[in-house]
């Protein structure tokens, strides 16, 4: 799904699927995500969401995702966003999975590279601990 300020595009891998979003992400935006979630999840595989590429997240649009997510057939646990902005976005009991940067070693020298590895958290933990999900996903 394409406009002036978003773009959504959506792939289907291992079971799993993987929506991109870029641009703005607005209230038309998360309509976008949400249909297709409701039309491509068939009740099995998780679902990534991939925040990278989002330039702003207004917030009727987060509040507009997370409200209406309830209303769809989905269950929040198999729900997984990749990127920072997904912390604005997901609902409670979605998970987060955030990029962590490794040193690694290059001709006997340690370097900054991209070598990373993927930290996760639980969306809206109710006590402030975050419980990592990072062996649930590889």
């Amino acid at each position: 799904m394409v406009s002036a300020d978003y773009r959504v595009d959506y792939r289907y891998s291992n079971g799993n699927i993987h929506v991109d979003v870029s641009g703005e992400f607005n209230r038309n935006t998360a309509g976008a995500v949400l249909e297709i979630l409701q039309t491509a999840y068939t009740g099995s595989g998780r679902i990534f969401i991939d925040t990278a590429k989002i330039q702003n997240v207004v917030e009727c649009g987060a509040e507009y995702f997370k409200t209406a997510f309830a209303a769809i057939d989905v269950p929040t646990a198999c729900l997984f966003f990749k990127g920072k902005k997904g912390e604005r976005i997901g609902p409670d009991g979605s998970r987060l999975l955030l990029m962590k940067e490794r040193e690694k070693k290059c001709c006997g020298n340690l370097t900054k590279g991209n070598d990373t590895a993927a930290v996760g958290i639980v969306c809206g933990s109710e006590n402030g601990n975050t419980k990592s999900v990072a062996d649930e996903i590889v």
